[in-house]
């Protein structure tokens, strides 16, 4: 123990186990992926719903000139 400001601090090791590390590396990396996939399937969509907002200003806006 050593004592910092009047306050005794017990210093020890961290002792993880390695497997339960790997295994929690694993599992965030299926998460992750799993986040990643949601997001890039709806980013089609969305691209999809945006491109065709574009078209309709152009198409709106060659009729209102004429």
């Amino acid at each position: 123990m050593r004592r910092v400001r009047g306050l005794r601090i017990k210093q020890h090791k961290a002792c993880a186990d390695p497997g339960a590390l790997a295994s929690a590396a694993v599992r965030q990396e299926r998460e992750l992926d799993s986040i990643l996939q949601s997001v890039v399937g709806l980013l089609g969509p969305v691209m999809i719903l945006v491109m065709g907002g574009m078209v309709l200003l152009i198409v709106l806006a060659m009729l209102s000139s004429s």
